[in-house]
Protein backbone atom coordinates (compact mmCIF):
# COMPACT_ATOMS: atom_id res chain seq x y z
CA UNK A 1 0.00 0.00 0.00
CA UNK A 2 1.18 3.55 -0.71
CA UNK A 3 2.64 5.32 2.33
CA UNK A 4 0.64 8.46 3.12
CA UNK A 5 1.66 11.08 5.67
CA UNK A 6 -0.72 13.29 7.58
CA UNK A 7 -0.23 17.08 7.48
CA UNK A 8 1.07 16.91 11.05
CA UNK A 9 3.71 14.31 10.14
CA UNK A 10 4.85 16.31 7.09
CA UNK A 11 5.26 19.45 9.21
CA UNK A 12 7.47 17.68 11.74
CA UNK A 13 9.61 16.10 8.99
CA UNK A 14 10.22 19.49 7.39
CA UNK A 15 12.34 20.58 10.39
CA UNK A 16 11.00 24.14 10.76
CA UNK A 17 13.31 26.95 11.82
CA UNK A 18 12.38 28.50 15.17
CA UNK A 19 13.44 31.97 16.32
CA UNK A 20 13.41 33.21 19.91
CA UNK A 21 13.63 36.93 20.70
CA UNK A 22 15.47 38.53 23.59
CA UNK A 23 13.77 41.93 23.67
CA UNK A 24 14.96 44.98 25.60
CA UNK A 25 12.43 46.91 27.68
CA UNK A 26 12.23 50.59 26.76
CA UNK A 27 9.76 53.48 26.57
CA UNK A 28 8.33 54.32 23.14
CA UNK A 29 6.59 57.57 22.30
CA UNK A 30 4.02 55.93 20.02
CA UNK A 31 2.57 52.55 19.15
CA UNK A 32 4.19 52.91 15.72
CA UNK A 33 7.62 53.10 17.37
CA UNK A 34 6.99 49.91 19.32
CA UNK A 35 5.66 48.25 16.17
CA UNK A 36 8.88 49.21 14.37
CA UNK A 37 10.88 47.51 17.14
CA UNK A 38 8.81 44.32 16.81
CA UNK A 39 9.19 44.41 13.02
CA UNK A 40 12.96 44.80 13.41
CA UNK A 41 13.17 41.45 15.21
CA UNK A 42 10.85 39.85 12.68
CA UNK A 43 13.03 41.00 9.78
CA UNK A 44 16.00 39.31 11.46
CA UNK A 45 13.93 36.15 11.93
CA UNK A 46 12.76 36.31 8.31
CA UNK A 47 16.37 36.53 7.11
CA UNK A 48 16.95 33.20 8.87
CA UNK A 49 13.79 31.74 7.26
CA UNK A 50 12.10 31.24 10.63
CA UNK A 51 8.53 29.93 10.51
CA UNK A 52 7.85 30.44 14.23
CA UNK A 53 8.93 33.52 16.23
CA UNK A 54 8.58 33.76 20.02
CA UNK A 55 8.45 37.02 22.03
CA UNK A 56 9.05 37.21 25.81
CA UNK A 57 6.72 37.70 28.76
CA UNK A 58 5.83 41.31 29.62
CA UNK A 59 7.24 42.65 26.34
CA UNK A 60 3.80 44.12 25.41
CA UNK A 61 4.18 46.36 28.48
CA UNK A 62 5.79 48.69 25.95
CA UNK A 63 2.30 49.31 24.55
CA UNK A 64 1.35 51.14 27.77
CA UNK A 65 3.36 54.41 27.60
CA UNK A 66 1.92 55.52 24.21
CA UNK A 67 -1.57 55.20 25.71
CA UNK A 68 -0.93 57.57 28.65
CA UNK A 69 -1.00 61.39 28.77
CA UNK A 70 1.87 63.39 27.23
CA UNK A 71 3.27 64.78 30.53
CA UNK A 72 3.43 61.29 32.07
CA UNK A 73 5.01 59.90 28.90
CA UNK A 74 7.68 62.59 29.09
CA UNK A 75 8.57 61.55 32.65
CA UNK A 76 8.75 57.89 31.64
CA UNK A 77 11.04 58.66 28.71
CA UNK A 78 13.38 60.77 30.86
CA UNK A 79 13.50 58.05 33.53
CA UNK A 80 14.23 55.45 30.85
CA UNK A 81 17.02 57.58 29.37
CA UNK A 82 18.67 57.85 32.80
CA UNK A 83 18.75 54.07 33.26
CA UNK A 84 20.61 53.30 30.05
CA UNK A 85 24.02 51.71 30.44
CA UNK A 86 25.99 54.62 28.93
CA UNK A 87 23.86 57.45 30.35
CA UNK A 88 25.74 60.58 31.42
CA UNK A 89 25.75 61.73 35.03
CA UNK A 90 23.32 64.51 34.12
CA UNK A 91 20.92 62.05 32.45
CA UNK A 92 21.15 59.70 35.46
CA UNK A 93 20.27 62.49 37.89
CA UNK A 94 17.42 63.76 35.71
CA UNK A 95 16.22 60.20 35.24
CA UNK A 96 16.03 59.59 38.99
CA UNK A 97 14.13 62.82 39.48
CA UNK A 98 11.72 61.97 36.66
CA UNK A 99 11.16 58.47 38.03
CA UNK A 100 10.45 59.83 41.51
CA UNK A 101 7.97 62.36 40.08
CA UNK A 102 6.28 59.68 37.98
CA UNK A 103 5.92 57.37 40.98
CA UNK A 104 4.56 60.18 43.15
CA UNK A 105 2.00 61.26 40.55
CA UNK A 106 0.50 57.85 39.93
CA UNK A 107 2.64 54.82 40.65
CA UNK A 108 4.77 54.86 37.48
CA UNK A 109 4.35 52.29 34.77
CA UNK A 110 2.60 49.83 37.10
CA UNK A 111 0.08 52.51 38.04
CA UNK A 112 -0.61 53.43 34.43
CA UNK A 113 -1.03 49.77 33.51
CA UNK A 114 -3.54 49.30 36.34
CA UNK A 115 -5.51 52.36 35.25
CA UNK A 116 -5.72 51.09 31.68
CA UNK A 117 -6.83 47.64 32.85
CA UNK A 118 -9.50 49.19 35.07
CA UNK A 119 -10.77 52.02 32.88
CA UNK A 120 -9.79 51.30 29.26
CA UNK A 121 -9.15 47.53 28.96
CA UNK A 122 -10.40 47.39 25.38
CA UNK A 123 -7.78 49.93 24.23
CA UNK A 124 -4.92 47.82 25.59
CA UNK A 125 -6.42 44.56 24.32
CA UNK A 126 -7.02 45.97 20.82
CA UNK A 127 -3.52 47.48 20.63
CA UNK A 128 -2.02 44.07 21.50
CA UNK A 129 -4.11 42.09 19.02
CA UNK A 130 -3.77 44.65 16.22
CA UNK A 131 0.02 44.80 16.55
CA UNK A 132 0.77 41.07 16.52
CA UNK A 133 -1.96 40.24 14.00
CA UNK A 134 -0.48 42.78 11.56
CA UNK A 135 3.04 41.50 12.28
CA UNK A 136 2.15 37.84 11.61
CA UNK A 137 0.34 38.77 8.39
CA UNK A 138 3.11 41.07 7.13
CA UNK A 139 5.89 38.55 7.68
CA UNK A 140 3.77 35.46 6.89
CA UNK A 141 4.94 33.67 10.02
CA UNK A 142 3.50 32.15 13.18
CA UNK A 143 4.06 34.36 16.23
CA UNK A 144 3.84 33.51 19.91
CA UNK A 145 3.13 37.02 21.19
CA UNK A 146 4.64 38.12 24.48
CA UNK A 147 2.39 37.45 27.47
CA UNK A 148 0.77 40.36 29.28
CA UNK A 149 -2.11 41.37 31.55
CA UNK A 150 -5.19 41.74 29.38
CA UNK A 151 -8.95 42.13 29.69
CA UNK A 152 -11.07 41.73 26.56
CA UNK A 153 -13.83 43.89 28.09
CA UNK A 154 -14.77 45.74 31.27
CA UNK A 155 -16.82 42.71 32.34
CA UNK A 156 -13.95 40.25 31.93
CA UNK A 157 -11.27 39.51 34.54
CA UNK A 158 -7.62 40.45 34.06
CA UNK A 159 -5.47 37.50 33.05
CA UNK A 160 -1.79 36.99 32.31
CA UNK A 161 -2.10 35.63 28.81
CA UNK A 162 -0.27 34.96 25.55
CA UNK A 163 -1.90 34.71 22.12
CA UNK A 164 -0.59 32.78 19.12
CA UNK A 165 -1.12 34.28 15.66
CA UNK A 166 -0.98 32.34 12.40
CA UNK A 167 0.63 33.53 9.14
CA UNK A 168 -2.78 34.86 8.02
CA UNK A 169 -2.89 37.20 11.02
CA UNK A 170 -5.65 35.26 12.78
CA UNK A 171 -5.56 34.14 16.43
CA UNK A 172 -5.02 30.37 16.45
CA UNK A 173 -4.56 29.82 20.16
CA UNK A 174 -4.11 31.33 23.59
CA UNK A 175 -2.61 30.31 26.90
CA UNK A 176 -3.38 31.80 30.30
CA UNK A 177 -0.83 31.65 33.11
CA UNK A 178 -1.76 29.03 35.69
CA UNK A 179 0.63 29.69 38.59
CA UNK A 180 0.39 33.37 39.52
CA UNK A 181 2.87 35.27 41.70
CA UNK A 182 1.67 36.80 44.97
CA UNK A 183 1.59 40.23 43.30
CA UNK A 184 -0.47 38.91 40.38
CA UNK A 185 -2.99 37.28 42.70
CA UNK A 186 -4.06 40.75 43.81
CA UNK A 187 -5.55 41.70 40.46
CA UNK A 188 -5.35 38.69 38.13
CA UNK A 189 -7.37 35.52 37.63
CA UNK A 190 -5.39 32.31 37.17
CA UNK A 191 -5.87 30.18 34.09
CA UNK A 192 -7.54 26.80 34.48
CA UNK A 193 -5.93 24.59 31.86
CA UNK A 194 -2.89 24.04 29.68
CA UNK A 195 -3.64 23.40 26.02
CA UNK A 196 -1.31 22.30 23.22
CA UNK A 197 -1.85 24.63 20.27
CA UNK A 198 -1.78 23.32 16.70
CA UNK A 199 0.37 25.47 14.38
CA UNK A 200 2.00 25.06 10.98
CA UNK A 201 5.21 23.94 12.70
CA UNK A 202 3.53 21.37 14.95
CA UNK A 203 1.86 21.42 18.36
CA UNK A 204 3.30 23.85 20.87
CA UNK A 205 2.71 24.10 24.60
CA UNK A 206 3.22 27.49 26.26
CA UNK A 207 4.48 27.88 29.84
CA UNK A 208 4.50 31.46 31.17
CA UNK A 209 7.42 32.08 33.56
CA UNK A 210 6.57 30.25 36.84
CA UNK A 211 4.40 27.66 35.05
CA UNK A 212 7.68 25.97 34.05
CA UNK A 213 8.53 25.30 37.71
CA UNK A 214 5.89 22.57 38.08
CA UNK A 215 6.43 19.08 36.60
CA UNK A 216 2.74 18.51 35.89
CA UNK A 217 2.74 21.46 33.46
CA UNK A 218 5.10 19.78 31.02
CA UNK A 219 3.49 16.36 31.47
CA UNK A 220 -0.03 17.61 30.73
CA UNK A 221 1.19 19.18 27.47
CA UNK A 222 3.15 16.05 26.57
CA UNK A 223 -0.04 13.99 27.04
CA UNK A 224 -1.63 16.31 24.46
CA UNK A 225 1.12 15.37 21.96
CA UNK A 226 2.94 18.68 22.08
CA UNK A 227 6.01 18.68 19.80
CA UNK A 228 7.78 21.48 21.68
CA UNK A 229 7.40 23.61 24.79
CA UNK A 230 7.72 27.38 24.78
CA UNK A 231 8.67 29.31 27.93
CA UNK A 232 7.99 33.06 28.01
CA UNK A 233 9.91 34.70 30.84
CA UNK A 234 10.63 38.06 32.46
CA UNK A 235 12.99 37.29 35.34
CA UNK A 236 13.81 40.07 37.79
CA UNK A 237 17.31 39.03 38.77
CA UNK A 238 19.75 36.26 37.87
CA UNK A 239 18.57 33.90 40.62
CA UNK A 240 15.05 33.67 39.24
CA UNK A 241 16.36 33.24 35.69
CA UNK A 242 18.63 30.33 36.61
CA UNK A 243 15.84 28.70 38.62
CA UNK A 244 13.45 29.02 35.68
CA UNK A 245 16.05 27.87 33.12
CA UNK A 246 16.92 24.70 35.05
CA UNK A 247 13.24 23.93 35.71
CA UNK A 248 12.33 24.37 32.05
CA UNK A 249 15.15 22.08 30.91
CA UNK A 250 13.89 19.53 33.45
CA UNK A 251 10.42 19.71 31.84
CA UNK A 252 12.01 19.04 28.44
CA UNK A 253 14.14 16.19 29.75
CA UNK A 254 11.23 14.54 31.59
CA UNK A 255 9.05 14.54 28.49
CA UNK A 256 11.69 14.21 25.73
CA UNK A 257 10.67 17.45 24.03
CA UNK A 258 12.51 20.32 22.39
CA UNK A 259 12.06 23.79 23.91
CA UNK A 260 12.21 27.52 23.24
CA UNK A 261 12.82 30.10 25.96
CA UNK A 262 12.32 33.82 25.28
CA UNK A 263 13.54 36.40 27.82
CA UNK A 264 12.81 40.06 28.45
CA UNK A 265 15.79 42.17 29.54
CA UNK A 266 16.21 45.73 30.73
CA UNK A 267 14.67 48.13 33.28
CA UNK A 268 12.01 46.64 35.54
CA UNK A 269 9.12 48.90 36.53
CA UNK A 270 6.55 46.16 36.96
CA UNK A 271 7.54 44.09 40.00
CA UNK A 272 8.26 45.15 43.57
CA UNK A 273 11.81 43.73 43.57
CA UNK A 274 13.18 46.59 41.47
CA UNK A 275 15.81 44.27 39.97
CA UNK A 276 16.29 44.58 36.21
CA UNK A 277 15.04 41.85 33.91
CA UNK A 278 17.82 39.50 32.78
CA UNK A 279 18.09 36.23 30.92
CA UNK A 280 19.56 34.26 28.03
CA UNK A 281 16.98 33.35 25.42
CA UNK A 282 17.74 29.99 23.86
CA UNK A 283 16.81 26.87 21.98
CA UNK A 284 16.88 23.99 24.46
CA UNK A 285 16.57 20.21 24.44
CA UNK A 286 16.62 17.09 26.60
CA UNK A 287 19.98 16.96 28.38
CA UNK A 288 21.41 14.00 26.45
CA UNK A 289 20.69 15.66 23.09
CA UNK A 290 22.54 18.91 23.82
CA UNK A 291 26.21 19.40 22.80
CA UNK A 292 27.47 20.01 26.38
CA UNK A 293 24.95 17.70 28.08
CA UNK A 294 23.36 20.72 29.80
CA UNK A 295 20.14 21.01 27.80
CA UNK A 296 21.33 24.10 25.90
CA UNK A 297 21.57 23.88 22.11
CA UNK A 298 21.97 27.61 21.40
CA UNK A 299 21.56 30.72 23.56
CA UNK A 300 22.15 34.47 23.62
CA UNK A 301 25.68 35.24 24.85
CA UNK A 302 24.89 37.75 27.61
CA UNK A 303 22.09 38.27 30.15
CA UNK A 304 21.52 41.98 29.46
CA UNK A 305 21.70 42.36 25.67
CA UNK A 306 18.96 42.14 23.07
CA UNK A 307 19.14 39.71 20.18
CA UNK A 308 17.64 36.76 18.38
CA UNK A 309 18.55 33.06 18.13
CA UNK A 310 17.25 30.83 15.30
Amino acid sequence: AACRFTHRERVIMDKPIIATVQQHMQVFASQEDYQADVFRYLRMAQSKKASLVVFPAFSPTMLVPPLVSSPRLGLMKQADKGRRRWASLKDRLLGRAANAADQALGGGLRGEMSRLLNHAPEALYEAYVDLFSAAALKFKTTIVAGSFYLRSSEEASSKHISFVFGPNGQIIGRQEKIHLTIEEMGFCQAGEELTAIETEVGRIGILITEDALFPESGRLLAYQRADMLVNLVACDGADLFHQTRHAFIARLDENELMGVQSCLVGPNRLTASGQDFVGKSGLLSPITLSPQRDGISFQIGAMTVEGIIA
